[in-house]
């Protein structure tokens, strides 16, 4: 639904990526509250259930926050399974104290969400029989909307507000290169200029990426965060194409050795370790344009001459790019796009492969390795998680609307009025 939203709902293209979500759920839960109120004022004794139902919820929510509140072992696991990929230090889990803390904070939300549910059911039963209770419970539901709401706003300044020297170069550009800017005064500049940002402020950043960028910086990766000051210069930047840096008023920094979308390279050098491999990067000896570091040896393996080919992007969207790629012999196509174990690579067309393997390259990026001719094909990112979510999503419409086709049904058949027989 976000494409149909985002063209036709004013506005809608205005809110973030992780805003949008808190977009619709507010949208159904408003929704979801005004059919309750508008079902107990028609049939306040409907008012029994809804209270049976927010009651034991209340108990079930109590209950977590009472098991998972204490920071035991059970809640050691689960934070260690919900942080899979995270920025928190590894062994960080098993710390008492972060432990006892995390634990603290979580079983608090589920208590005041206990709070709201336990005065639900008061407010629902009390309905039953009190209007002014019906209209508590509708003010209760606003009032949780607009909580909710007011946590999740935040703005991003026009485009037309950056300097005009920002603008120029990105109009004047292919669109590819990366820029960076001072994100504590601009943040998120590359947003509203549509442009492709080396970093930005944003918790979303996988680790790879950020324990990348933190290393090109000083500062040890195992301190990566979404949250890195920029106060040098790095050779290694080049390989996620940084071409421009903004800075304060509208100044503007050209990097000339930045890497180019996608590029072939005929050898590569397996180091499977991360601080090795990192450290790799930054001798003086590494020329990127001409080695590949990988993690495992690849499949088919590159010689010499093949990095002579031609490669070329045809299309790409927020998550997939196709490109057109013609060697005389077997290469490694480098892509400085960030790695995720959710990118996959598949053929467009028929050609030398059937099918193709997607690494981690450089640590942070991502490399296909391919046999000599004429190849078509497509990288998209599509991890377990989307396709599960897309299978939910897919069920939930057929049960709304098989729910939808058995409510018209009931009610065409309660409009139809018996026949007097005569004799």
């Amino acid at each position: 639904l976000h494409e149909l939203l985002r063209s036709v709902l004013p506005g809608y293209a205005m809110l973030r990526g992780a805003g949008k979500f808190a977009f619709l759920t507010a949208i159904f839960l408003a929704a979801a509250a005004g059919l309750g109120y508008d079902a107990l004022e028609n049939k306040p004794a409907r008012g029994r259930r809804g209270a049976a139902g927010c009651a034991a919820a209340a108990a079930l929510l109590l209950l977590l926050a009472l098991v998972l509140g204490r920071g035991g072992s059970a809640w050691t696991r689960l934070l260690e399974l919900l942080s899979t990929g995270s920025f928190i230090e590894r062994g960080v889990h098993a710390a008492a104290g972060f432990a006892r803390d995390s634990a603290a904070v979580f079983s608090g939300a589920l208590r005041a969400a206990a709070l709201a549910l336990a005065a639900a059911a008061a407010l629902a039963w009390a309905g039953r029989r009190r209007v002014w209770a019906r209209q508590a419970l509708a003010a209760l539901a606003i009032l949780e909307l607009l909580v909710f709401a007011a946590r999740a706003r935040g703005r991003v300044v026009a485009a037309r507000e950056y300097p005009v020297s920002w603008r120029e170069v990105l109009a004047g550009g292919d669109g590819q290169d990366r820029v960076l800017h001072d994100f504590t005064t601009h943040p998120n500049a590359a947003l509203p200029l549509r442009a492709r940002d080396a970093w930005g402020y944003s918790a979303l950043v996988p680790r790879r990426y950020a324990e990348f960028m933190a290393f090109t910086q000083g500062v040890p990766p195992d301190l990566a965060s979404q949250y890195i000051l920029f106060s040098k210069d790095s050779p290694l930047l080049n390989l996620v194409r940084l071409r421009w840096v903004f800075g304060g008023e509208g100044k503007v920094l050209q990097r000339k050795d930045a890497l180019p979308r996608a590029l072939l390279v005929d050898d590569f050098s397996v180091v499977a370790e991360r601080d090795a491999a990192l450290k790799a990067l930054a001798h003086r000896s590494f020329n990127p344009r001409k080695v590949v570091l990988l993690e495992r040896p690849p499949r088919p393996s590159p010689v010499a001459g093949g990095a002579k080919g031609t490669v070329r992007v045809l299309a790409e969207s927020s998550d997939s790019i196709e490109l057109a790629v013609e060697l005389p012999a077997p290469a490694l196509l480098l892509l400085t796009d960030s790695y995720d174990p959710g990118w996959t690579a598949r053929p467009l067309e028929p050609g030398p492969q059937a099918a193709y393997e997607l690494l981690a390259a450089d640590y942070a990026l991502q490399a296909v390795p391919l046999e000599a001719g004429r190849h078509r094909l497509r990288l998209e990112y599509s991890p377990r998680s989307f396709r599960v979510g897309a299978g939910l999503s897919a069920l939930a419409w057929l049960l709304w609307a098989a729910l939808g086709i058995h409510i018209l049904l009931r009610r065409k058949s309660d409009k139809i009025q018996p026949r007097a027989l005569h004799s």
